[in-house]
């Protein structure tokens, strides 16, 4: 789980109810719900839903940069160099 899921649940102090792909699971706290993610997850949206916290999740399909991808390939060709996001600063 990332970070940010991490502190948003442990905010809530009452009852959540996580929804992943259509699939609702209900937990006693925050603490408890973000004890049983194992997987990376982002957050869709949050709503009340009765006297719980409705928090939808959508897996986290972000990938790490390859820097074997052709775009990296290119800027080095144009620039002798690989990208780096602090050129510059």
């Amino acid at each position: 789980m990332n970070y940010e899921l991490k502190k948003v649940l442990e905010l809530i102090n009452g009852a959540v109810v996580l929804s992943v792909d259509g699939d609702r699971k209900e937990f006693a706290s925050g603490q408890e719900a973000a004890d049983q993610l194992s997987e990376k997850y982002v957050i869709n949206s949050i709503a009340a839903e009765g006297s719980a916290v409705v928090v939808v999740l959508d897996k986290d399909t972000t990938v790490p940069n390859d820097m074997n991808a052709d775009w990296v390939k290119e800027h080095v060709a144009a620039f002798g160099k690989e990208p780096n996001p602090f050129d510059g600063m």
